[in-house]
């Protein structure tokens, strides 16, 4: 029976669980494998899904959806950093906290690839986001608390990455890439349904064949119909009772 490498959700032992099906949801969506595997120490089951690895020569890392699996990420984040992310998420269900860190690291030089900063360090890379206004202040200081652990778990300098730090490296992360991805675009979304909905609505509320109306000064006589639709000259005059417009 074919065997998947996996680290088991129930035990939290590696365990090469063995598969008792797999199934591909939809051809039409993003490649991906779904399996029902069982672990080989605690002999609990555990659904699993799998995407293309990087060379699409078979499938990558398992990736655990039942029991307590995390949540899909937003297809609105661009494939390259959801890659990113998804293998960082991997190094964290491994227990690899410094690793987990720096492919968060890698998902910070995504995003600025993706919004075409191509600044080096990742610093200055930041500082540029910045700066052209792909992210505000708050943002800023986000992706500033993620690059320094980065850096922590990339170097030898002694610092000890817990698996807190990792969790929070990715729950920071998520949320970063929510705000400028998903809801960013859940926004634009909502503003252009607003204002065909509006259009929609006034363009209904006329009467068939009649245009929309014009302005008028306040004694009611429209400004711009004046001296426009008569070749006859206007007098203007004064009275008691106000300003009079009469044809001569």
């Amino acid at each position: 029976m074919e065997t998947l490498g996996t680290l088991c959700a129930w035990c939290s032992q590696p365990s090469a669980a063995r598969v008792y099906g797999s199934v591909q949801p939809s051809e039409y969506d993003e490649p991906e494998l779904l399996s029902l595997i069982i672990c080989e120490h605690c002999r609990y089951p555990s659904l699993v899904s799998q995407t293309p690895d990087d060379y699409e020569r078979g499938w990558g890392p398992a990736t655990n959806l039942w029991p307590h699996g995390p949540r899909s990420l937003n297809p609105a984040i661009p494939a390259a950093i959801r890659g990113e992310l998804l293998e960082a998420r991997t190094c964290y269900s491994s227990k690899a906290y410094r690793a987990t860190t720096v492919m968060v690291g890698r998902c910070l030089e995504a995003l600025c690839v993706d919004k075409g900063v191509t600044s080096k360090p990742l610093q200055a890379g930041l500082q540029r986001l910045a700066a052209t206004g792909a992210i505000d202040q708050r943002l800023l200081e986000w992706a500033h608390g993620l690059r320094a652990l980065r850096n922590d778990g990339a170097h030898h300098s002694g610092e000890r990455i817990t698996a807190d730090d990792a969790r929070d490296a990715l729950e920071l992360a998520e949320a970063l890439l929510d705000y400028l991805y998903v809801f960013t675009s859940k926004y634009e979304a909502f503003k252009t349904r607003r204002m065909e909905q509006s259009l929609a609505s006034r363009s209904t509320a006329l009467p068939a064949g009649q245009a929309p109306a014009t302005s008028t000064s306040p004694s009611g006589v429209d400004p711009h119909a004046v001296g426009t639709n008569s070749d006859a000259p206007v007098e203007v005059g004064h009275s008691a009772e106000g300003t009079t417009l009469t044809s001569a």
